[in-house]
């Protein structure tokens, strides 16, 4: 059984570890002398991207939820933690996927939802608006990518924001 057949029944997050870790493997045999050269088009497995695009959409709405009730009720822990693993979630998914303006987005995303978490902040209307623009530009992130743009002109002034309130 091929390699990507066994894993469709995986986990999408094993998924991903696996074929990183084939990508390193063939990374690692190519310097050494061993398999074939990688080129471009190895960059990142297809199937991958796939997974990587359906978890997306799934991490998204956990994130539309969590905000649903963040956005009410700042104090809910339960919540500004979903907030962060979500964006913890896409971080590192993006990074294996070779999306690393996404991934470093929901990085400024996360390390704001931190800090909210250890308290070092205190959730204000400005922070309320910059998660729920973060959450709503996931999809425009989303069709940039599979269609091999650029970030979206939004993320860095969006992530910008983040920082500053992080700080």
């Amino acid at each position: 059984m091929p390699l990507a057949s066994a894993r469709r029944g995986l986990p999408w997050t094993d998924q991903i570890v696996i074929a990183w870790l084939g990508r390193t493997l063939r990374r690692l045999g190519a310097l050494v002398g061993l398999g074939r050269a990688q080129t471009d088009s190895d960059e990142f497995d297809p199937e991958l991207r796939e997974v990587f695009f359906a978890e997306l959409a799934e991490v998204q709405q956990m994130l539309e939820s969590a905000f649903a009730v963040w956005r009410v009720n700042a104090a809910d822990e339960d919540a500004l933690k979903n907030l962060r693993r979500g964006f913890h979630t896409i971080k590192g998914s993006a990074q294996m996927v070779g999306a690393t303006a996404l991934g470093d987005f929901c990085k400024h995303m996360e390390q704001l939802a931190i800090r909210l978490m250890e308290k070092k902040l205190k959730a204000t209307p400005a922070m309320v608006g910059t998660v729920e623009q973060a959450i709503g530009l996931l999809p425009t992130f989303a069709r940039t990518l599979r269609d091999g743009l650029p970030a979206p002109v939004q993320a860095q002034s969006i992530s910008n924001r983040a920082q500053r309130l992080s700080a």
